[in-house]
Formats: C-alpha cells, structure tokens, sequence
C-alpha cells in the first residue's frame, strides 16, 4: 500500500558467520544513511500541510483517535467502528495488542494510500479509493484498517528489549532508527499483505497477478540469491519487497506455524542495535538462516507453479511489439487506433514512459517521450488517446487534483482538459465526440459525468449511491450505455448503464473477485479476472448470461481490447508484459463455472493463513458495529506541543539536551534545546519554532 518509507535492511551485506570488520564497515554505513533515509517519516514542514479552511473533528474510542473533516464524518463512524472490530484479529497471531494511536483521513488527495509511521507516532490514510489494480479487490477503508493496523501491531511488538530502552532515553526517533535498522523492509510489508488476506475476502494475496513476477522469473530458471532478490539490482528485474515479503512471510508460517514471526520478532528486538539481529534470530527459532529460508521458499513455489502451468491449457497468441528488449520492459493498455494501428504505453529498465505506436508490419513509433500516466491507465478512440494525472496544488502538499488529458496522435499534441478536477478513468465514445469520467471528491461521493470533448461542458451527470464506488468506464460502440465495475459494501460486479434511462442492470452477482478493465464487445462484456487461478480475460454473454474464459496464458492476460474479430491485450513473460492478439471465436470458448475454481486443483498458497487467524473475513458489512460515537471539534491550536523524541548528549566539553515537537496535522515544528558548557560553565537554550497552517510558513527563533 501502501508505501510506507523504511530504512533498508543491511544484513544481507554479510552471510551468517562473517562479521567482524566487514560487519562494523557496514554498521557505519547503515548509520551514515538513517538521516537521509528517516527523513521520509519524520514530519518535516516544507509544503506538506492540509490547506486552510478544514474544519477537523475527531472521534475517540477505547484504542483509537480518529481526525477527520467534518463532510466525511459518516465514514469516520464507520472507520471508527471497523478499528475496534478488528483490534483483537488483526494482533492474535503476534499476540500484542496494539497501543492507542491517531488515525488521521485524508480526502483531499487522490492517491489511494495510507502509512503508520513515529515522531510522531500516526497513522494517515488518503481516503481516495483505486480506480484499478490489486488495491481494488476490497473495500477501501477495510483494506487501510488490516494493513495499517497490523504495521502498528508490528512497531509495538519490537518495542521491547534493547528497542524499549532507546525509545526511553530518546522518544519515537530512538525506536523508528532501531526498528528499521533491525528488520528488513520486506518482512513490514509482507507479513501485512498476508493479514488483509487472511481476515478479507479480498487482499493481494488472493489475486495471482500479485506475485507473478515472481513467478515469472522462477518458471524461467531465473532464481536469484536472497541478497539480490532483497536489495534489488540496476540490470536485472525485480518486483518490489510486497510480493517478495509476502510469499517469505507465508512460507515460514506454513512450515512453522502462526506464533513464529511474533517469537522473531521478539528475539530480534533484545539485539536491535545489531543490523543482523533479524537473521539471527528466525536462524535461532527455526534452524535456517534468511538466506536458507528464501531459497526453500523459492524451490517450493517454482516446484507448485510448475505443477499448476503442466495442468493449464493454453491459447496461442500473436505477439504484436517485436522490438528486442534490452532489459525488462512493459507494453500496456493496448487500443485500437482508426487505421488498425496500435497505441500502448510503454515503460521500462531503459525506458521512460513512454506512449508507442505499433503497426502490423512490425514498425514501433514513439508517439510522445516521458507520458505522466499514474492515477489510470490510457483509452483512445480514432486518433486521440485519453488519460488522468496529478495536479500537484502549488502550496498544500496534502491537497492534488486529477485532470485530464487529451492527445492528438497524429499531431503529437497535448492538452489539459480540465483544471482542479477530480476525474478518474476517463474514456472516448467510438466517435470521439464525448468523454466519460468518474468523478470522486472530498466528500466521497462517486458520480459519472460525461462531457462534450469540443467544449468542456458537462451534458450529463449519474451520481451513485452513498458508499457506492463506480471504476473503469467503457462505451458500447453504439453510445448509448457504458460498462461499468460498481463497488458496494457486499462486494463488486459489472453493471450496464443505459444513458437514456439512468438505469444501472447489474450483470454479475456480487463478490470480491477481482473483475476490472470492463470492454463491450458485440453482445459479451469482456473483463480480467483471476477465477482460474491466473489472472486471465473472461466473456460474459449479455443475452443467456453465460460466462466463458477467452484466454489462458501461463502468467497473466490482461485488459482486453476487440475491434472486429481481432482482440488485443497485455500478455505477461519475463520480460515484462507484451501486446498479443488472438482471433475472438466464441465457439472455441471454454465455459466457466459459477464457483471459482483452480483448474489445477491446488489449494491457494494463503489458505493455512486464513485457518492459522480467524477461519474467514471478519469484515463482513453485518458483523461490523454500528455505534455512533460522538464527534468533537479537532482544535489543531490546541495540539502545537506533541513531543515526540527528546536526547541527551554529553560530549565533552558540552551536555546538550534536545526536544522535537511536531502536530499530527504537520503544522508546526517546535525544537527547544539546552547546552551546558564545563569548561565556561555556562548554561545556553534555543527555541525554534514553525507554523505552517497559513499560506506563508512563519519562522521563529530565539
């Protein structure tokens, strides 16, 4: 999710057995860094603040703080009730209840987002929901609450022992250096994954595309050290330390049991000051270093992923990008151009995004160098290609919009279609006349506005239902309806709306598989899901309902496209994903069945976590509790002294003592010190102080 910015774990420097002076070389290093490398979670003032005008409020639990503004009050309610529901699940198997913490919503971002972070200790989430990908599989505050929770489980399970001590003597800094000096980063994330699968019905653990460059590389032969793999490398590919973290997380709680990771934890924070504690201590409880634990890991996954591929039927395709590639490199969101041409992004090891052109004989042309895509993917219709990005706001760095973008392609010209929006998915009518958008503002209310592409002007508006959450638009050729994914508390499903009428016709029943990238097609609706237990294209035919899989490839297919009898979609190897076409020929189809289903027959990697936590979700709508808590106005003036780390230094001839303060709105700095001199003996003091709640940042200092 769900970033969150940690120190990188520096044990895998040294192998088991080799530390004296490398070890003390790469301590030193390890310590150069944390200033650099902290100062992502401390709250530094810069531009970064809420603008002006948010009337705050907060609600109080038993365990929690939440700070809102006023016109999400009914979802605070909601996210308040969910924290105290999952308090005692989401820390069993670590068996730490976590401390009272602050939980501050965000809704005037638009990126789907959240973070726990010290000095000082907060949790912030971006309330804005995905509009695509791995993070739209589950409602969006659920998925915050079980991934953001259990990273706070995490931090007050390693606050003991020599971690203990240091955040004594020097507040959340002394614990936030330790924690992340300790513990690789891929652990935070993975062992969180794996509990947003274990207590959901949906989580990335349940979606294969999650882990398939993993899996790529591992059916390739391509297995890394542990080093590499953790670390990384400038030539070779490597996803980033989620997929790793969770399939690391959960093989050892399959082999070892649920309490192992709590038992690591709690060895590893005796020995914090040691970058190479953590190894140590899985090596003490289960016998097998880090590096040993991987490589098991990874023979049991390429073994059980071969055996899955041999009991797949594939589908032939054509491969459309012939371009050699130098280094890991993705072609994506294939469309139909009005020549037959194909327009794709296209982005890389080498390559900067970048939007292409590819044509039949084999030719690529760059069409435009350095595309600033990042909230949705690009739609084109004729000769003009769509797409949303972030408007970053000049002053409030907790404030951005999504505008629109509309592009020639035959000129190479741009512009900005809208200013201070915030519009999402947008995609052309066939004719190119009309744009349709999801819209999702502060308040949290989804709508679809379609837009006249000459003017600007908004000819209609379909607002949704309170709680609903609208995605990835598509016309049907003939302009009259759009194909929709609509998100409601029970779940998600495809829906037809008929622009003249108003009227949504749901086309699926209700779950959390994950169904996106909707594309009408004669009388199928074609969409990705992973029912097969890979992510593949599926057809469901709108006059006898029935649902068929048009592609099986051995990793993933991927957002479809069809003109005439010809379908165009992302096709993943381990070189990235290409464009690959097929003939659509419904007869040769294969139907799928009501009850997803691997048709390998092999249980899902998750399953012995969802047995080991609770059996199932504990988020469904009804067992959630509906007290109303009462509201109070947040008074940030009142919240300007938060100490949160504090440190002494006697360093001869000088003592020095320091203490930082920080809001949780990140509107004021205060940094108050004292300094004895022994050779003088002289007492000093400084004060410094910033407010940052106005629109110039004011600076004090005495």
């Amino acid at each position: 999710m769900v970033k969150k910015s940690m120190v990188r774990s520096y044990e895998a420097f040294l192998r088991p057995g080799r530390v004296e002076a490398p070890g003390v070389l790469c301590y030193f290093l390890v310590l150069l860094s944390l200033p650099v490398a902290l100062s992502a979670q401390l709250l530094g003032l810069g531009s970064f603040q809420h603008p002006t005008g948010i009337q705050w409020r907060t609600i109080e639990t038993p365990h929690f703080e939440v700070i809102f503004p006023s016109e999400i009050a009914r979802d605070a309610q909601r996210v308040a009730n969910t924290l105290e529901h999952i308090y005692g699940p989401v820390s069993k198997t670590l068996n730490r209840p976590p401390e009272p913490i602050s939980v501050l919503l965000n809704n005037r971002l638009t990126e789907p987002n959240g973070f726990v972070a010290l000095a000082p200790r907060r949790s912030q989430w971006f309330s804005t929901p995905p509009q695509e990908g791995l993070l739209a599989n589950q409602e969006w505050y659920n998925l915050l609450a079980v991934h953001e929770i259990r990273h706070v489980v995490q931090l007050d399970k390693l606050n003991r022992g020599f971690t203990r001590g240091v955040d004594v003597l020097f507040g959340d800094i002394g614990q936030l250096v330790l924690s992340f000096l300790a513990v690789p980063p891929w652990y935070w994330e993975g062992d969180a994954v794996g509990i947003e699968t274990a207590l959901s019905e949906g989580g990335r653990g349940r979606t294969p595309s999650f882990t398939m460059d993993i899996r790529a590389l591992l059916l390739a032969g391509e297995r890394y050290s542990y080093y590499k793999a953790n670390h990384r490398s400038y030539r070779d590919w490597y996803p980033s330390h989620y997929p790793l973290g969770y399939l690391l997380t959960t093989h050892v709680r399959r082999r070892e049991g649920p309490e192992l990771w709590g038992k690591v934890l709690e060895r590893t924070a005796r020995f914090s000051f040691n970058p190479f504690s953590f190894n140590r201590a899985l090596r003490k409880e289960t016998g097998k270093d880090l590096a040993t634990t991987y490589d098991e890991a990874m023979g049991e996954l390429q073994s059980r992923w071969r055996d899955e591929l041999e009991k797949t039927q594939l589908t032939s395709v054509k491969k459309r990008n012939l371009n050699a590639k130098s280094a890991w490199t993705s072609y994506a969101d294939p469309q139909f151009l009005e020549d037959g041409s194909v327009l794709a992004t296209k982005h890389g090891m080498d390559d900067p995004p970048t939007l292409v052109r590819l044509f039949d004989d084999g030719r690529e042309q760059t069409v435009r160098l350095f595309l600033p895509l990042g909230l949705s993917g690009m739609r084109a219709a004729g000769f003009k290609a769509v797409w949303s990005r972030t408007t970053p706001d000049r002053r409030w760095g907790q404030r951005d919009f999504a505008d629109i973008v509309l592009f020639d392609v035959l000129s190479g010209k741009a512009r900005q279609f809208t200013h201070k929006a915030k519009l999402f998915s947008p995609v052309l009518s066939t004719d190119g006349r009309r744009l349709a958008a999801v819209e999702f503002g502060p308040e949290r209310q989804c709508a679809l506005a379609v837009l006249d592409v000459q003017t600007g002007q908004e000819l209609e508006r379909y607002a949704s239902e309170e709680g609903e959450v609208w995605r990835e638009p598509c016309w049907a050729p003939d302009g009259r309806r759009l194909a929709l994914s609509r998100e409601k508390p029970e779940g998600k499903t495809l829906s037809l709306l008929d622009l003249d009428s108003g009227q949504l016709r749901d086309v699926l029943p209700y779950s959390w598989e994950n169904r996106t990238r909707p594309h009408l097609w004669e009388q199928y609706i074609l969409f990705n899901s992973p029912r097969s237990g890979i992510d593949n294209i599926y057809a469901l035919d709108l006059t006898s309902n029935q649902l068929y899989q048009v592609t099986s490839r051995p990793l993933g297919a991927f957002n479809g496209v069809a003109s005439g009898d010809q379908l165009i979609f992302q096709d993943y190897d381990v070189k990235g994903y290409n464009i690959a076409s097929m003939v659509l020929r419904p007869s040769q189809w294969k139907k799928a069945g009501e009850i997803a289903v691997a048709e390998t027959g092999i249980a899902p990697y998750f399953e012995p976590l969802v047995i080991q936590e609770q059996g199932g979700s504990v988020l469904a709508p009804k067992s959630i509790p509906q007290t109303e808590y009462k509201v109070r106005k947040y008074r940030p003036l009142s919240r300007l002294l938060n100490v949160h780390s504090w440190a002494f230094w006697p360093r001869a001839p000088d003592m020095s003592l320091i203490l930082l303060s920080n809001d949780l709105l990140n509107t004021s700095s205060i940094v108050l010190g004292a300094n004895y001199n022994t050779n003088e003996n002289a007492l000093s003091g400084r004060a410094q102080f910033s407010y940052a709640g106005l629109y110039p940042i004011l600076d004090l200092g005495l």
